[in-house]
């Protein structure tokens, strides 16, 4: 069970890592990016108005943490910010959701379960993950090292 669990989050890191890629290498060349959001049509969010520094905005569609143990339910979360972003210009650096209705917000110990499903992966976890799904002459790599000063710049 500990390895089955094992390989769902290391697939989930290598799946964002060959997103991240994947969109780096596209931009990289010249095409569009790539979004790592689906776009399914599921979700619709309608801006009614601004009152007090706080938007007001109506939304349809599942918005539930998950939609399985291992599957954020992220569309959702962005297509209001898509929706905020049309009518406000890009000035925050945060955007925070208060919900006039009842939704599954998943367990209150799940950020725990998850650093804890992180942090049992070793390097080797991660290296082996990179070496299956990103092959050396299909990837970008980044390196960001601090400046000469020990200073980040």
């Amino acid at each position: 069970m500990v390895k089955t669990g094992l390989k769902r989050v290391v697939g989930a890191i290598a799946a964002s890592v060959v997103t991240l890629a994947v969109s780096l290498a596209a931009l990289a060349d010249g095409s569009p990016p790539i979004t790592t959001v689906p776009a399914t049509g599921a979700f619709s969010a309608q801006f009614i108005e601004d009152r007090d520094h706080v938007s007001i905005m109506n939304f349809s569609g599942n918005y539930n943490r998950q939609l399985t143990p291992v599957v954020s339910n992220v569309e959702p979360r962005a297509v209001i910010a898509r929706k905020f972003y049309e009518n406000h210009p890009d000035e925050y650096d945060f955007l925070v959701v208060f919900s006039t209705f009842e939704f599954d917000t998943g367990d209150a110990d799940w950020f725990n379960e998850d650093l804890a499903r992180y942090r049992a992966l070793s390097p080797s976890d991660i290296r082996a993950a990179a070496e299956t799904f990103l092959p050396a002459g299909r990837r970008v790599e980044l390196t960001v090292m601090p400046a000469a000063s020990g200073q980040p710049r």
